[in-house]
């Protein structure tokens, strides 16, 4: 977007972080993203094999948290409320799940977490479920369950993420879809980073995929910006730079995070190193964009990177 003084104006979107999932914690550890200039950031309120009963008390604390601290925060409804946080020196927060264990079996629960902040879902964790295949399993595909659930996400507004998801389901769910948090396997192979022919095919559906700084999936053992840089330049010289964006993953609380990994081994398997975790932190964002700058890119590429192509995307699925 441009200003009267034709100065392009950066909207700074992450579409991935994971919150503290402990009922005595809060989102207090969100000022980083602020403070780092992000306008606006997708909060996991859940994954894997939890349900709507662990789900949605961590839903209802977290929009307490925000309401009760409204000068610095903004429970996003549209993709205009991005541009108002921008306008009003706010961090724009909306909710995404990872996988549709969290529906109980239950279409109708995506209306319910629609209305209480949901914005992006994926349908598998990793592991196949009731509607998908995941990234580690033998996948099976999209399941009769999971074609419902897509035909309702979109008919609502809620945007389909591919991230964790097998490569047969992802085929099968091809509609306009991002990968908020996926990397290039053919920059570094792992389960969990996706394919030159899944990243063009989101390309074609108009989709953006989300670069994540996490260490196993960037291929070194610390994660820097010049080695995501690396990989968002992959994913441009590819598809071009209007589908590459930022979804870093990085994890608030590093203690409960190595504790869940110990305690669900079938999701995340210590021959996958998952239990060998390093993160880049949102304090690095402003860092990519100088990175970028340095490696050629013009200003407007950069601002699609950090937040535009996304942005796209929300406009299109939440409407304006």
């Amino acid at each position: 977007m441009t200003n009267t003084d034709n100065k392009i104006t950066t909207i700074i979107y992450d579409a991935h972080t994971c919150p503290p999932f402990a009922s005595n914690k809060d989102l207090s550890g969100l000022m980083r993203y602020k403070s780092a200039g992000v306008d606006f950031v997708s909060v996991n309120v859940g994954y894997g094999d939890m349900l709507s009963k662990d789900i949605l008390p961590i839903i209802h604390r977290f929009v307490e948290f925000i309401k009760n601290n409204a000068n610095e925060y903004w429970l996003v409804s549209t993709a205009n409320d991005i541009d108002l946080c921008k306008k009003n020196n706010k961090l724009g927060v909306a909710f995404d799940l990872e996988g549709a264990n969290s529906l109980d079996h239950s279409i109708e629960m995506l209306d319910t977490y629609k209305n209480l902040g949901v914005k992006q879902m994926l349908l598998a964790y990793n592991k196949n479920n009731i509607a998908a295949g995941g990234c580690i399993d033998s996948d099976t595909g999209l399941t009769a369950f999971g074609k419902k659930i897509v035909k309702r996400m979109n008919e609502i507004g809620i945007i389909v993420d591919c991230s964790h998801t097998g490569l047969k389901s992802t085929f099968d769910i091809f509609e306009p879809v991002i990968f908020s948090h996926a990397n290039p396997a053919s920059m570094h192979t792992h389960p969990r980073n996706i394919t030159n022919e899944q990243i063009k095919r989101c390309a074609e559906t108009g989709g953006v995929i989300g670069i994540n700084g996490i260490s196993i999936f960037l291929g070194c053992k610390e994660p820097t910006v010049s080695r995501l840089a690396d990989h968002i330049e992959y994913v441009t010289q590819l598809v071009g730079p209007n589908h590459v964006g930022i979804g870093l993953d990085y994890v608030l609380d590093h203690n409960e995070a190595k504790a869940a990994i110990k305690a669900n081994p079938h999701l995340f398997p210590q021959d996958q190193h998952f239990n060998d975790v390093e993160l880049l932190p949102p304090e690095q964002i402003p860092a990519i964009s100088h990175e970028l700058a340095s490696r050629g890119y013009q200003p407007i590429e950069i601002q699609a990177i950090l937040g535009g192509n996304f942005m796209r995307v929300a406009k299109q699925v939440w409407g304006s």
